[in-house]
């Protein structure tokens, strides 16, 4: 899916959710999970191995994360590039390898 068609899916999506609905997305893309979810269940052999906020969940791992998560080791909670980009923005120290 191109990225408009995916920012249109994510407005949509937001929008049911706004409006009181329940939305079930099942998906393999922690990027559009992270972009509208409440919450996040990680499935594994179809019983569930996680279940939490995105920000808890996809921020931290390696295998089930963002690549702005992967990028940043998980600093900050960024999952999204709009989250990095603010996170690098912000008055940081930045080590080798690390954000302090």
């Amino acid at each position: 899916m191109d990225r408009f068609a995916r920012d249109a899916l994510v407005a949509l999506l937001r929008d049911l959710g706004a409006r009181g609905l329940a939305v079930v997305v099942a998906t393999h893309d922690a990027e559009l999970a992270a972009s509208f979810a409440e919450r996040v269940v990680l499935l594994g052999d179809g019983a569930v191995i996680a279940d939490a906020p995105p920000r808890e969940l996809l921020a931290s791992g390696w295998y089930f994360t963002t690549e702005t998560a992967r990028i940043l080791g998980g600093a900050g909670g960024a999952l999204l590039p709009a989250d990095g980009a603010a996170l690098l923005r912000a008055p940081a120290m930045v080590t080798e390898g690390t954000l302090t």
